[in-house]
């Protein structure tokens, strides 16, 4: 479905082609494939057997949540991964948070949802991800999007973005996208507030809705640039 804009495609009111992109991932890495080989995507359905890869070596490895181990994946059921620029994996879950993937190590650090509104992330439930130049990464949960510092200086905490009752603040985040024709934006994909177009460096946001826009639907899953 085409928004009213040129440069941005917004699947809405059913499944999107980028939900599509976790069972690529998956099918993908039986094959051979590595997750260098594989775009990112999120999907709405969940993988309840943990995180399966295959190494350089060629050896595959499934990893799973330990319940006496800190270091292991924070829960079983995986609905996004994303590659940041060095080279670990972040790792989405149903309401176990987010996880950063070493494959040096292979070791997880995990990041627990924290709906008290503190410094983690405002919900455990992670849908979308997202690398920006500055070396953060966006997050979208289902009760809004957060931003983390992914440097050593960041100190794990959360970021809540446009967090008011005029924003995301407690907005299901199902997609986040950006596009070199529209620099300092962001475009999320939301259930039922349609797509938000957000402003970074002054953290205001645009919605688009069926009311106000061509979007012929207000549950946004995915959003790709042309």
């Amino acid at each position: 479905d085409f928004l009213q804009s040129q440069h941005n495609w917004a699947a809405t009111g059913g499944m999107a082609g980028s939900t599509m992109k976790a069972f690529t991932v998956a099918t993908a890495i039986e094959e051979g494939f590595s997750l260098r080989d594989s775009f990112q995507g999120n999907s709405p359905y969940e993988f309840p057997d943990g995180l399966t890869v295959r190494e350089p070596s060629g050896a595959v490895r499934r990893y799973r949540h330990g319940t006496a181990d800190p270091h292991s994946l924070s829960g079983d059921y995986v609905q996004v991964i994303h590659e940041g620029p060095d080279g670990r994996l972040w790792v989405g879950t149903l309401g176990s948070g987010l996880n950063a993937f070493d494959p040096r190590t292979r070791a997880f650090t995990r990041y627990p949802g924290d709906p008290a509104g503190g410094a983690g992330l405002p919900s455990g439930s992670v849908n979308a991800l997202l690398s920006d130049a500055p070396g953060g990464l966006w997050v979208g949960t289902t009760a809004g999007l957060a931003r983390l510092d992914t440097s050593p200086e960041g100190g794990g905490r959360f970021e809540h973005v446009a967090s008011g009752a005029d924003g995301l603040g407690g907005v299901s985040v199902l997609s986040i996208a950006q596009s070199v024709l529209t620099p300092g934006m962001l475009w999320i994909g939301t259930e039922q507030r349609g797509l938000a177009r957000l402003d970074v460096r002054t953290r205001t946001t645009r919605f688009y809705t069926t009311r106000n826009s061509g979007l012929p639907d207000d549950t946004v899953y995915g959003v790709l640039p042309d």
